[in-house]
């Protein structure tokens, strides 16, 4: 099993011969019990990162042409578009039942790297009727300040109502080197003539596909804007984060569920001061959102809060379907921006029996006189770094050979070579027959689980 990575115990048998006049005996084992002595209970833990990014109420970024924008880190080192990395706008509030005559999309954007541009980038815009999503490519992208309106007619695609009530825009590029490119789209709006009428409704939601930013805290940000209450709290206007792909095994029995969350706020030349900011996390059994409340640090500060979820994201399905939102308030109604950097949950759940990898061989035929058999092997996973100890193994033999008389002994060996055999250099221990509960042990041990 040279698979195998942590602590490996194997479990080898002396035979003699067996009496009448058998030829042979069988020996089938199995693991009743590994014992654990743990400071968190011997527990599996599981770190996972957003997915997704839900802007809600994004029209208080988009509407106006200012000092703040939505900013798209451009993947690098990839030769083509990555389908999977973009950002994605829609809501724009269109609700004529009309077929419009001209549709144009009107955006101001720009790049943050004049030396080393994005070698591409594109719009990929929805059409509902087809279920079609089309690529706009060609315009150009400013190199410093997004204050050019550029636009692109799409009525030869987006010619109904239907179409127009539900498009979509997705932002998208690359970059061939290694080099950190920003896109950012300082406002976003669609024209459309219904009627002989012109309409304009800026995008008023996004959503981000674009996060691989926030799994490292290395100054790389996400950005946020929303005009903020004094008080209380607009539950209309969000940042949610979702998607984290937990896969917990139904009926797991959960422990700490942790949400670590890096970030900072920026008035935006408002000079508003932020009083307010919470963080509501999902509870899939309830249906409902539980608050909990951050501390705000001084302006353009970093700052780690962490969220200890686990009194209400206690289940497998809590925590397979969890997400969170950020909220803030002002001291002032204006616009503050919020930056993340890094973004995780870390939850915990206890080991299963599927969760230990092991060789089961079943029925295993031995020879008299057979010796340093290899019957069982298994591995135990760690506990996210924490120092365990296995202390503890139970075996009980369900085959035909009579334990204490055809088995004369049997040993559990800690594997301490790379190579996945037993040899001399394997720390053993004999296991003792219990007569009394029909099987062998082995305790007192004190084999380190990293």
């Amino acid at each position: 099993m040279r698979s195998f990575q942590n602590t490996r115990n194997r479990f080898s048998a002396g035979l003699r011969a067996p009496r009448a006049a058998s030829r042979w005996a069988a020996v089938a084992l199995f693991i009743c019990l590994a014992a654990i002595s743990s400071p968190a209970a011997a527990s599996l833990s599981i770190t996972q990162y957003a997915g997704l990014i839900d802007y809600t109420s994004l029209v208080y970024i988009m509407e106006k042409s200012d000092s703040y924008a939505w900013e798209h880190n451009v993947p690098n080192n990839i030769s083509t578009y990555d389908e999977t990395d973009y950002s994605e706008f829609g809501n724009f509030r269109f609700t004529s039942g009309t077929n419009p005559t001209t549709v144009q999309i009107r955006m101001r954007w720009c790049h943050n790297n004049a030396a080393n541009p994005p070698d591409a980038a594109k719009l990929e815009v929805w059409e509902q009727q087809t279920g079609t999503w089309h690529n706009e490519t060609g315009i150009t992208i400013a190199s410093t300040g997004c204050t050019t309106v550029r636009t692109r007619n799409v009525e030869g695609y987006i010619n109904t109502a239907s179409d127009l009530q539900n498009i979509k825009i997705r932002l998208l590029g690359y970059e061939v080197t290694n080099t950190a490119t920003v896109i950012s789209l300082n406002q976003l709006r669609i024209r459309a003539n219904i009627g002989g009428t012109n309409y304009t409704y800026n995008a008023g939601s996004g959503i981000s596909k674009n996060v691989l930013s926030l799994r490292v805290s290395d100054n790389v940000r996400t950005a946020y804007a929303a005009d903020m209450l004094r008080t209380p709290y607009n539950e209309a206007v969000y940042q949610e984060f979702s998607d984290f792909g937990f896969t917990m095994p139904a009926g797991a029995e959960m422990g700490s569920t942790l949400i670590t969350y890096e970030w900072m706020w920026d008035d935006l030349g408002t000079g508003t001061t932020m009083n307010g900011a919470k963080l509501e996390v999902w509870d899939q059994s309830s249906g409902t959102w539980n608050n909990s409340v951050l501390a705000i640090p001084a302006k353009l500060t970093d700052t780690t809060a962490t969220v200890n979820a686990a009194a209400y994201a206690n289940t497998a399905d809590d925590i397979n379907n969890i997400k969170f939102r950020f909220l803030g308030t002002a001291v002032l109604a204006n616009s503050v921006g919020v930056r993340q950097d890094y973004v995780k949950i870390v939850a915990k759940r206890k080991i299963l029996s599927s969760d230990i990898a092991v060789y089961a061989p079943g029925t295993m035929d031995f020879y008299p006189g057979s010796a340093n058999q290899i019957l069982y092997s298994f591995k135990v996973p760690d506990n996210d770094g924490v120092a365990d100890t296995l202390t503890a193994i139970y075996v009980k033999n369900l085959g035909t050979a009579v334990n204490a008389t055809d088995i004369t002994n049997l040993r559990t060996c800690k594997d301490n070579d790379p190579i996945g055999t037993f040899g001399a250099e394997d720390t053993c221990r004999n296991m003792t027959w219990d007569a009394g509960n029909s099987r062998w042990y082995a305790t007192g041990m004190t084999h380190a689980i990293p």
